[in-house]
């Protein structure tokens, strides 16, 4: 029987439902995989170039969704991720972007952003197909997310998780929110004080090896009850830029993960244990245009000189 299961975008919702009724027995552990603004023409243009394990062995023995699309627009990184793991849009899940204003503040905020403990899912306003697992299992069900970023930490796993965890992009550690229980937040700082600051050379195969780091330290998928693993990895233009080969070096490295992660996992875990799912967040970020160059009128609009300004005439006129 298959036990991997490829898609793209908001398929991995209803075919991972679909997928799991013709299991005997539901896996003990499903990994999904989403990756950052991966293209599958370009999936197919470089796969000449992978080997055995990583992409090719997830479409030759899974299950392909090719008309999935997204429901709503424009996309970026919060609201796909968002959608992908609640499997609706931002009218119902409240994450409309990466970042919005506050309108009490008129002040930036990320999706994640909370006043109490700094990040946490609180914005999310539905619960996520992580949040479900853990009131189908009644809290049995272990939950973690790894990612680069911040928000997509959280946004993968929703409001009931055991840890999100992501790289901090001042101190270039690893860390979580105080919102998430006290057992992973000592792991991280053990894993970091192990660490000792050294990386991998590249963000994709550093988020690898925590997350199967995370996978042994915590005791996932070591039961009948179904344990679920959210890794983020990227194909966006700013891992390009770091490639010498540009895309094609992006894709070869992300068969190379992918390959590591499939192959470690199903040794500690077991073949016929596991269920992986492959998903896409839909999007590509644009390179930045420099319009000056083309005499075309520019700049940057900032809402807090903006806001400082009409505060100060409102109070000059009305006192």
């Amino acid at each position: 029987m298959n036990r991997y299961l490829s898609a793209f975008i908001l398929a991995m919702l209803s075919g991972l439902g679909i997928h799991a009724q013709q299991m005997l027995k539901a896996p003990r552990l499903v990994v999904n995989i989403t990756i950052d603004q991966l293209r599958t023409d370009y999936i197919e243009r470089f796969a000449a170039l992978y080997g055995t394990g990583g992409f090719k062995k997830l479409f030759s023995e899974g299950k392909v969704y090719k008309q999935a699309s997204y429901s709503f627009s424009p996309l970026d990184r919060s609201s796909a991720v968002a959608a992908l793991s609640t499997g609706t849009s931002p009218l119902y899940n409240g994450i409309v972007a990466n970042n919005w204003l506050n309108r009490n503040s008129l002040k930036i905020e990320s999706s994640v952003d909370d006043v109490k403990y700094h990040t946490s899912p609180s914005f999310i306003a539905t619960t996520t197909l992580a949040d479900e697992l853990k009131i189908a299992s009644a809290g049995s069900a272990l939950v973690y997310s790894v990612a680069k970023e911040r928000d997509v930490a959280v946004l993968s796993v929703g409001h009931a998780a055991d840890g999100a965890l992501w790289l901090d992009e001042k101190t270039k550690k690893w860390r979580t929110s105080d919102y998430y229980p006290l057992s992973i937040q000592k792991w991280i700082k053990a894993f970091n004080s192990l660490l000792g600051g050294k990386q991998e050379t590249k963000d994709n195969d550093n988020v690898a090896h925590l997350a199967l780091e995370c996978l042994d330290g915590n005791a996932i998928g070591r039961d009948e009850i179904t344990d679920y693993l959210a890794i983020t990895l990227s194909a966006s233009n700013e891992v390009a830029q770091q490639e010498k080969n540009g895309f094609e070096g992006v894709y070869i490295g992300l068969d190379r993960v992918l390959t590591r992660l499939i192959q470690h996992i199903e040794n500690k875990i077991g073949r016929d244990k596991v269920l992986f799912v492959l998903t896409s967040t839909g999007y590509d970020t644009e390179n930045a245009i420099d319009y000056s160059k083309y005499k075309i009128p520019t700049g940057t609009f900032y809402i807090n000189r903006t806001a400082s300004l009409l505060n100060m005439f409102l109070s000059a006129v009305y006192g």
